[in-house]
C-alpha cells in the first residue's frame, strides 16, 4: 500500500523521530509540513532538517527496507493540498483529538494520506481547509505527543488496511491465482545492495513536490 506522511514539522529535532519511524513503518514518502503552529521556515536549519535524509537512511539500514522514503521539501499546508500527491489518492486522513472520527470503509486503498498536525495540532482555519477534503481520525481519548501520533497512527493504518492486503495476497498465491504486482510483499534486500541501485541513492534527496 502506498502510505504518504504529512507530518506538520515538529520542534526540539524531534522529526529526526519521525523520519526514523515513518522509514521503519513502511511509509513511501514523507512531507514536512509548515503550518500555522509548526516550526516556521526559518526555523529549518536549527531543526537540522539537513540531517533528515541521514535519519531516513539509518532507518531503513536498521529494518533492512528494501527501499527508502521520498522526503518532500518543506512546504505550506495550503500547497500540499494542492499537489499531485495529496490529489492522486484514494483516502484522506488526519488525526484529529477536539472531533469525532468519520466512518471508514473497510475496503483498504491504494494510496493514502495520513495527516499529523504539530504541538497543539492543526488551527480551525487549517481544519476548515482539511474539512471536505480529508477525514478526522481519532485515535482514542488521549491526548498524545504528535511524534507519539505520527507512530500510533500509522500502526493504525498498517493494522486496519496494509495486513490485510497482505493476507490477501499470500490467499492468492497459496491458491495457485496470480498475485496483483501492486499487493506482492515487497522483497528484502541487503542494505547496501539497496544503496547501490541508482534509484535507491536518488531517493536519499530531499526533493521538490513535483518530482514524486
Amino acid at each position: 500500500m502506498d502510505i504518504t506522511l504529512a507530518c506538520a514539522v515538529l520542534a526540539r529535532q524531534r522529526m529526526h523521530f519521525v523520519m526514523q519511524k515513518a522509514t521503519e513503518l513502511g511509509v513511501l514518502r514523507i512531507v514536512p509540513l509548515l503550518t500555522d503552529h509548526s516550526v516556521p521556515v526559518d526555523g529549518l536549519a536549527q531543526e537540522q532538517a539537513h540531517a533528515w535524509a541521514g535519519h531516513i537512511a539509518r532507518a531503513a539500514k536498521q529494518c533492512r527496507r528494501a527501499s527508502l522514503p521520498g522526503l518532500l521539501a518543506p512546504m505550506t499546508l495550503d500547497s500540499f493540498l494542492e499537489s499531485k500527491v495529496f490529489t492522486t489518492a484514494d483516502r484522506y486522513l488526519f488525526l484529529d483529538d477536539r472531533g469525532e472520527s468519520a466512518p471508514l470503509e473497510a475496503a483498504a486503498p491504494k494510496r493514502i494520506v495520513l495527516l499529523v498536525g504539530p504541538e497543539g495540532g492543526f488551527s480551525d482555519a487549517e481544519r476548515a481547509k482539511l474539512t471536505g477534503k480529508a477525514r478526522p481520525w481519532v485515535l482514542g481519548g488521549r491526548i498524545l505527543r504528535a511524534e507519539t501520533a505520527v507512530v500510533v497512527g500509522l500502526t493504525a493504518v498498517q493494522l486496519k488496511w496494509a495486513i490485510s492486503l497482505l493476507a490477501s495476497s499470500q490467499n492468492d498465491h497459496a491458491g495457485g491465482r496470480q498475485i496483483d504486482s501492486h499487493h506482492r510483499p515487497p522483497l528484502i534486500l541487503p542494505y547496501r545492495q539497496c544503496l547501490r541501485r541508482p534509484s535507491a541513492r536518488r531517493q536519499l534527496r530531499i526533493r521538490p513536490v513535483a518530482a514524486i
